[in-house]
């Protein structure tokens, strides 16, 4: 094992992590049917462990996941910051996939990291992540903890590259506890409408997205099972607690991105707008946020 590579590994699957790639997950292999599959792009094959290619593996959005309008940070009820722009008019995913995790110890099945909350993000924190593999299954935790005496609003996320298809055929989605996608504007954020999913965005029945079909955040009902479903290969279920309440589908040619994440897009404007169900965390001096996804296969 390389120093800057960990790799956890039972008779259920192989996870490798990039610490100095944002702890990014480079390779997800799981046993099926005796046979075995490897879940993200790009996972197989060497990996840079410095830097993570466009779309491949899957990344940590924190302390925001998905997109902030202009870089526009809304702290109780007004914007108090002004972050960078870095996609079109979006501050995009965060501040820490790119970033440097410390090891904190790890073994054959578990792996624990960590990093301070450094600018441009202007509050300053702590983030421990946490990855385990169970049996035939991967938990992925977080915690955030105040270190500078305020109060800051927080989101958390995942961005895996699934693969579309694994040899048999396209992957069919299954999103049974969708209870509402957010209305997104020609600008790809929130205008803080909640729409009964229809059409290419309802997956309250298992279908095949089309590719360039989806790139909508929906909020799930708590602690409902999503499904990844291949032909001839795993199903993989999504689980995850229950303040990670939403859920951003992707749909890119060569990919499929089920994105667990705390938050729905812009969320912590639409709260100062007085939108309900956003999802938005808070992270106080007395009460830190965390929260877990767990992706199982078989």
């Amino acid at each position: 094992m390389a120093d800057d590579t960990i790799v956890l590994e039972n008779e259920y699957g192989r996870v490798v992590i990039s610490p100095f790639a944002g702890a990014s997950l480079r390779s997800l292999q799981v046993v099926s049917g005796g046979d075995r599959h490897e879940l993200l792009s790009g996972g197989e094959g060497p990996h840079d462990p410095r830097h993570v290619a466009s779309g491949t593996g899957s990344f940590i959005m924190a302390p925001w996941p998905n997109r902030i309008r202009d870089g526009e940070l809304y702290v109780n009820g007004e914007v108090a910051h002004t972050l960078p722009i870095d996609s079109g008019r979006h501050a995009m995913h965060g501040t820490v996939r790119k970033r440097v995790w410390s090891n904190l110890g790890f073994s054959e099945s578990a792996a624990h990291l960590a990093l301070k909350l450094l600018p441009p993000w202007p509050f300053p924190g702590f983030l421990e992540y946490e990855v385990r593999l169970e049996g035939p299954s991967l938990l992925q935790s977080f915690t955030a903890t105040d270190s500078g005496g305020t109060d800051f609003p927080f989101g958390f996320g995942w961005h895996p590259w699934f693969r579309r298809d694994l040899g048999a055929g396209p992957v069919v989605a299954h999103i049974p506890g969708q209870d509402i996608v957010w209305e997104l504007d020609d600008e790809m954020v929130s205008t803080g409408r909640q729409l009964t999913p229809e059409g290419p965005t309802d997956l309250r029945l298992p279908m095949t997205p089309e590719i360039g079909s989806l790139d909508h955040c929906f909020r799930v009902s708590p602690g409902s099972t999503s499904t990844l479903d291949w032909p001839d290969g795993p199903t993989l279920s999504i689980t995850s607690s229950h303040n990670v309440s939403h859920l951003q589908v992707y749909t890119p040619e060569n990919a499929i991105c089920v994105e667990p994440q705390t938050c729905a897009v812009d969320a912590f404007r639409l709260e100062a707008e007085g939108h309900k169900g956003t999802g938005a965390l808070m992270v106080t001096g007395g009460e830190s946020a965390s929260g877990w996804t767990r992706w199982s296969w078989g």
